[in-house]
């Protein structure tokens, strides 16, 4: 399991609460079993701190765009990440349910 760091979702105009914010994401990620309820909570926590600070920018000033830019990486990272737990997630359900027909078959 990969283990993932705050340089991954951070950059220069991060601010400290989103910050704060992607270190509780990161710790969850990198534990062995993830509350994917929990990770649903942090991530749309994220959503609305990202959504409030972008308020407090000048709209089309140079800080929000480099903002967006960065925003944007963090995102599709957090994205693919979230894709590949769900994809785990299926797989893990797929076996599970051709297990319990192979124990039924057995019976």
């Amino acid at each position: 399991m990969p283990q993932y760091s705050l340089a991954e979702f951070d950059h220069p105009d991060t601010p400290e609460h989103l910050s704060q914010l992607n270190a509780q994401i990161v710790e969850l990620l990198n534990l062995e079993e993830i509350d994917s309820e929990q990770l649903l909570a942090l991530v749309d926590k994220r959503d609305e701190i990202i959504n409030q600070y972008l308020k407090t920018l000048n709209e089309q000033s140079s800080e929000q765009k480099s903002f967006i830019e960065q925003e944007i990486q963090a995102n599709n990272k957090l994205t693919r990440i979230c894709q590949s737990l769900f994809s785990a997630t299926e797989k893990a359900l797929v076996n599970l349910k051709k297990g319990q027909k192979a124990i039924k078959h057995y019976k």
